[in-house]
């Protein structure tokens, strides 16, 4: 590989293993068999931009020459799954083989977002639950809010309260009769009406009569016996109307995928109940002749004065402006759900490190907890909601009631200012842990990278021993050029944590004693529901005892 080339990665660390794992673009097209991750690698500072659907690309990580860049899943038509990107000189499209689809047919020929594409999705509402956690004024949430979210999203005994619900509770009671008393206008129009049917005639009107041949009505209203009138028509098709016909749509639509996602769960909550009911109503609205004749709310809808003051439609603007925005924004989510699932990693491995880190009661220290904090974004970027440096520490390791190290919690985006860690940039990894011991004789450092797979999103069926064995090649190779750059007290070790279907956790590759010369790569399978996030938690603290 020279360093001029672009290639497009199948695997995180796939720059440091083997060519199998990687494809050089050159001046000709890929195609990836898409496993749960697709990534870039071009030369610093080279130009790479996107072409259509996407602003922009998600740099992973800067690694000596190179930059790594993610992929998102999906560009445009989501049934050919291709990239277009373009280079310096060279435009290239990308296609992604075996990546799922958002929708499916069922068996009566009806369009359905799929088991997946639900799963996805609550994982954007989990961090818009967690993000009103923050009880700070800056918007900080402390760590120890995580470990009690985590523990009461597994033991509630009521679905999540999302946004369909608050709509349910709040605008189901009065819908009915909103939708029974749509308003309706009067306009005028000229149409050709029966001479017997004549009820107003304006200028216009009059201005046609004249030019007829004939002398008097009878000649020249023609054989039809028509004549060119005013003609007072009744609509329901006005900007609120549409507006509460889209409405009801959405809403029908997250209410199912609310459905979808938690009534077997939950078959007796009242939160089910009251949006199962609801969804009956939408779909029961909509069916409505008076909705035949609205159509579709034009892109970017300006409220009109009814919307702004009429007590009937006035909230339903408000909770419709607050449902566009959430599901507006799915397209972005879906493209970039990789990186979304490597955000949940980041609040499982940072609340794992910190019980790993902790005493040998295995407690979680108040003081550690209560020092570290982060930031969500309320509309994410590229399907990221993290903020700036999350991790929480440094931590300090206690052994055999003496400190005996610090670890620290490293994202990809600040692994170039670390000074022990800054190389390991080409190893791909969304976090990384660094342990430096503070010994004294015979110290040194050891780093645990730990990579997010989201094989969820991959038709192939994700192979455990594969990966591992893949990622353990990549960071021997870059063991080696530590050691030959004289960094020989620096030992790598890693962590894949794979995304997966349900509720179980899955330890695939347990984590061995390694050494200097043997990195060791463990596989962790995690559920895709947020109920297990906490068993997760303790699962992955386990992998990080061995390590430590």
């Amino acid at each position: 590989m020279t360093q001029n080339e672009v290639h497009a990665l199948f695997w995180p660390w796939a720059i440091l293993s083997s060519d199998k794992e990687k494809v050089s673009l050159g001046s000709e097209n890929a195609v990836l068999p898409f496993k749960g991750s697709a990534l870039l690698s071009s030369p610093r500072e080279s130009r790479i931009i996107p072409i259509g659907g996407v602003a922009d690309l998600s740099k992973l990580s800067e690694s000596g020459q190179r930059d790594l860049y993610e992929l998102p899943l999906v560009v445009g038509n989501e049934s050919k799954k291709l990239l277009q990107i373009q280079g310096d000189e060279t435009r290239w499209e990308i296609s992604l083989s075996g990546a799922r689809t958002r929708y499916e047919t069922d068996e009566a020929n009806q369009t359905q977002e799929t088991s997946e594409s639900i799963a996805i999705f609550d994982w954007w509402d989990a961090f818009d639950d967690i993000s009103n956690l923050g009880l700070e004024p800056d918007g900080a949430i402390g760590w120890n809010k995580i470990t009690e979210w985590f523990s009461k999203e597994k033991s509630s005994k009521d679905p999540r309260r999302a946004l369909i619900v608050e709509i349910a509770e709040t605008v189901g009671p009065k819908l009915n009769d909103r939708v029974r008393h749509l308003r309706r206008i009067l306009f005028r129009r000229h149409d050709m009406v029966p001479v017997h049917e004549i009820r107003q005639f304006d200028e216009r009107s009059l201005r046609w009569y004249v030019r007829q041949p004939g002398e008097t009505l009878a000649e020249k209203a023609g054989n039809k016996q028509e004549v060119l009138a005013v003609v007072r028509q009744e609509t329901f098709d006005t900007v609120e109307n549409r507006v509460l016909k889209d409405f009801l749509n959405r809403c029908n639509r997250a209410a199912n995928r609310y459905l979808s996602r938690f009534q077997d769960e939950y078959p007796r909550s009242q939160r089910v109940i009251t949006v199962r009911r609801y969804a009956r109503a939408c779909k029961e609205y909509l069916a409505l002749p008076e909705f035949n004749f609205v159509r579709n709310p034009r892109t970017g809808v300006q409220p009109n004065y009814v919307l702004q003051t009429d007590s009937r439609y006035r909230d339903i603007w408000l909770w419709y402006q607050k449902l566009l925005k959430n599901q507006d924004s799915e397209e972005e989510i879906w493209s970039w759900q990789g990186r979304l699932w490597a955000d949940v990693c980041r609040l499982l491995v940072g609340t794992a490190s910190q019980l790993a880190a902790s005493t040998e009661t295995q407690e979680l220290s108040p003081l550690a907890l209560s020092q570290s904090s982060f930031f969500i974004s309320p509309e994410g970027r590229l399907g990221s909601r993290l903020l700036g440096s999350w991790g929480p520490g440094p931590l300090p390791i206690v052994s055999r009631k003496s400190f005996s190290a610090m670890l620290s919690v490293i994202d990809a985006s600040q692994i170039r200012r670390h000074p022990l860690a800054k190389n390991c940039g080409s190893a791909g990894g969304h976090v990384y842990l660094v342990k430096e011991s503070v010994s004294g004789k015979g110290s040194h450092t050891e780093i645990l990278v730990i990579w997010s797979i989201n094989a969820l999103a991959s038709t192939h069926v994700f192979d455990s021993e594969k990966a591992s064995l893949s990622a353990t090649s990549a960071l021997a190779a870059l063991q080696e050029k530590f050691d030959s750059a004289g960094n020989a007290a620096i030992y790598l070790n890693g962590l894949i944590l794979a995304s997966q279907n349900g509720s179980e956790i899955t330890t695939e590759i347990s984590p061995k004693k390694s050494t200097r010369f043997f990195p060791q790569v463990s596989v962790l399978k995690i559920g895709s529901s947020p109920n297990c996030w906490d068993d997760a938690t303790i699962e992955i603290a386990q992998h990080l005892e061995q390590w430590l």
